[in-house]
């Protein structure tokens, strides 16, 4: 009888549990390859986090960015009356 048909038939499934073994061993193997990747990310990220500084230095202040437009700004005019 097939898996999933209708009916008491005596046909022979279209798969051998030899089949199905395999396929279940192969799922097997591709979660725990997937596990070990997660756990690899996971150092990394513990890693990154213990080297960056105790405050958020990823952007510059709003004011920063101003003072440094003005710099470079200057500097280019410096430059233009040479």
């Amino acid at each position: 009888m097939m898996v999933g048909g209708s009916g008491g038939g005596s046909e022979e499934p279209d798969w051998s549990i030899e089949q199905v073994m395999i396929q279940i061993q192969q799922l097997v193997n591709n979660v725990m390859a997937l596990q070990n990747t997660i756990h690899q990310q996971n150092a990394i990220i513990q890693q990154l986090q213990a080297q960056q500084p105790a405050g958020n230095m990823g952007a510059l202040p709003a004011s920063n960015k101003a003072e440094r437009a003005e710099e470079t700004t200057e500097s280019a005019g410096h430059a233009s009356t040479l």
